[in-house]
């Protein structure tokens, strides 16, 4: 007997499946259920076999990828049955019937789409079985033929592919919309809806460089129907997917609007009028009434408690982020007159960004504060008095002991010793966090979460420290991300059969992963290849990954030395230039391209400046002999490792 439940109310009315097995007379009561999940086209596969060893039903369910609607299959050897509880529920369409021995169901929820629940059933009644199971099954293959990334950690790789269908598989633009920080279901959830100051914004980390549009498509139909939640923040999600995927049109059309009217919502539209800042006497615009999100100081740290309330970091960087944004998208599309046009003194955010807005409050040795008064001394699993460094980034690194880029903008006037003194300040900012968040001392170990690994872990890829990334990458996938390919928050806190399953730190561990294999820095827009291996990640590679810009980078790394970088562009790009950093790759880089492509050295020992676009489509780059081949080829695995995910690693209590 298959009873569907109707259980949650996240976003839509959610359903789980409970098969109750009815023995035929005479057999035993007792069965054995085996289930198996194939990532590949996201098919669920089970049996149930009676003690005695004879096959009591085969089972299979998918949620129709084409269709956007969940089909189940159940083939069984004796009686089945089926009912929905409550029989009155009316926002679905459900529809059973036999074919031989197996009993179909079909199950659509009503969602704001068009055309109807009812009437994608009816057309999906009228399929052949076979036919619907094989558009289900294309679509996931080209889903996944659109980029591939092989890594020398099994255990990482796993966790990259596991996200990558678990995204889509849980989204579709037409039932869903935006994605929930818990998961597209309120089943064991103790927070079905969405979370504002951190869970949603990083969870969209995983889509601009995968280049599968699939996982981001429901984001930006959200925003783009005028979804502002999330602010500034959230808004830099849009704008990033559309400059990775090199869509100018949605830029200019919906993303330069969207960013001019939450700016003026933060500094107002001139001097006169300055939104939320303060002049105060030492001539700067200053932040009088903000916080950082969730900050508290538990015991024993409850003495030193201090609530936020100035220049808080958190604003501090959505707004400087917001005003660059605004500034850099009017003058790229030349939208000078239009943005007079809409009441904004342009001169007045120019001043506000060049150096008339505070600054982010710092201390020497503990790097950024929370804000002008509160140090960050209590463990806070959130990052939000570092958003300046990740994943904003309107603060950026020194790699090569020069001055820091984008000094002009995003660096303190007046700051002595400017070649080192940013630098610093970043890696004390980071070590601080760490070294007070994710103390294993720390009694409340709960703030030591799984988005907390995966922002040290970019933050130390764009500082120079590929291996503290593996680390924290590595204790992410370890002791925070379960068996399912979730995390737990408050498990067996409040009762030993509850998990709520949270979705967002899975998902950024993921993308995380895609910033180790390849980084576009937002402000030079040097891209930088595999920035987060390092001599300890010696092989790897990704094919059709996407960059700053709607490039499409691959590119195989192999005993510690790049072998080669692929970067493409899409027909009707217009010429542009692009920085390349590659480590080792000093001297004696050959290019293979289309007509048009022009390769010089990039000012530094290790970048290259790549002319493409036009009738420049694609250029190949290799350092010393070519490589006999340009194929991306798997590394090999670690057998201990394999299977991480699922029954073969058994689930354990987190506190």
């Amino acid at each position: 007997e298959m009873c569907i439940r109707d259980r949650g109310g996240h976003r839509q009315a959610n359903g789980y499946f409970e098969l109750q097995v009815v023995p035929e007379s005479g057999t035993s009561s007792s069965y054995q259920v085996e289930l198996r999940q194939a990532v590949r086209n996201s098919l669920l596969t089970g049996n149930i076999t009676a003690s005695n060893g004879a096959r009591m039903s085969n089972l299979s369910i998918w949620v129709n990828a084409d269709l956007a609607l969940p089909v189940v299959v159940l083939q069984c050897t004796g009686e089945c049955s089926v009912a929905w509880f409550p029989a009155a529920k009316t926002d679905f369409e459900f529809k059973t019937w036999r074919s031989g021995g197996e009993l179909v169901v079909l199950a659509a929820i009503q969602a704001p789409s068009d055309p109807p629940a009812k009437d994608v059933i009816a057309a999906a009644a009228r399929s052949d079985l076979g036919l619907l199971l094989g558009n289900h099954t294309l679509w996931w293959d080209r889903y996944w033929h659109q980029s591939f990334v092989t890594l020398p950690s099994t255990t990482a790789q796993q966790l990259y592919y596991v996200q990558m269908h678990r995204f889509p598989a849980s989204d579709r633009v037409g039932l869903h919309g935006l994605m929930g920080a818990f998961g597209p279901t309120g089943e064991f959830n103790l927070w079905p809806d969405d979370v504002w100051d951190m869970n949603e914004q990083v969870m969209y980390w995983i889509g601009a460089a995968s280049n599968r549009p699939e996982i981001s498509s429901p984001m930006e139909k959200w925003f783009e129907a005028g979804n502002r939640n999330g602010g500034l923040w959230m808004a830099h999600n849009y704008i990033k997917q559309l400059r990775f995927e090199g869509d100018s049109q949605k830029l200019q059309a919906v993303g330069w609007s969207a960013i001019i009217e939450l700016v003026r919502g933060q500094v107002g539209s001139t001097q006169a009028s300055p939104g939320r800042l303060t002049l105060m006497s030492d001539r700067l615009y200053h932040v009088l009434d903000c916080s950082s999100p969730e900050y508290n100081c538990y015991p024993p740290y409850a003495s030193k408690m201090c609530t936020p309330s100035q220049d808080c970091n958190y604003d501090l960087a959505q707004i400087r982020w917001g005003l660059r944004t605004a500034l850099s998208l009017t003058a790229q599309f030349g939208l000078e007159t239009k943005l007079k046009a809409a009441g904004v003194d342009q001169s007045w955010w120019e001043s506000l960004l060049g150096s008339e807005l505070v600054w982010y409050p710092h201390d020497n040795g503990t790097g950024f504060r929370l804000d002008a008064h509160c140090r960050f001394e209590c463990p806070h699993r959130h990052f939000s008095h570092l958003l300046q460094i990740y994943d904003l980034e309107t603060v950026a690194f020194s790699d090569n002991g020069g001055a820091p880029r984008g000094l002009s903008a995003d660096f303190e006037p007046g700051l002595s010793d400017t070649r080192g003194a940013l630098n610093q300040i970043m890696l004390d900012s980071i070590d601080q966090w760490y070294r007070v968040t994710c103390n294993g001392s720390n009694w409340f170990n709960e703030e030591c979460r799984g988005f907390t690994q995966c922002a040290l872990a970019a933050m130390n890829v764009l500082v120079g420290r590929p291996a503290a990334a593996q680390g924290n990458l590595s204790r992410l996938i370890q002791s925070v991300i379960t068996p399912n390919g979730m995390y737990g928050e408050m498990v067996y806190q409040s009762h030993p059969d509850e998990f709520s399953p949270v979705s967002e730190s899975a998902y950024c561990g993921a993308a995380v992963l895609n910033t180790m294999l390849l980084h576009t820095d937002p402000q030079s827009r040097v891209l930088r290849i595999f920035p987060g291996f390092g001599p300890t990640w010696s092989d790897g590679g990704f094919y059709k990954l996407r960059a700053d810009g709607g490039l499409v980078v691959s590119a195989r790394r192999a005993s510690g030395t790049t072998q080669f970088v692929g970067v493409g562009v899409a027909s009707g790009t217009v010429v542009t230039t692009v920085l390349i950093q590659v480590s080792g790759w000093t001297e004696g880089v050959q290019m293979a391209s289309t007509e048009g492509c022009k390769l010089v050295p990039g000012g530094s020992p290790t970048r290259w400046s790549l002319t493409i676009g036009g009738s420049c489509l694609e250029a190949v780059l290799w350092i010393g002999t070519r490589p006999g081949t340009f194929e991306v080829l798997p590394v090999l695995t670690n057998e201990t490792e394999q299977n991480w995910f699922g029954y073969n690693r058994p689930m354990q209590p987190l506190h």
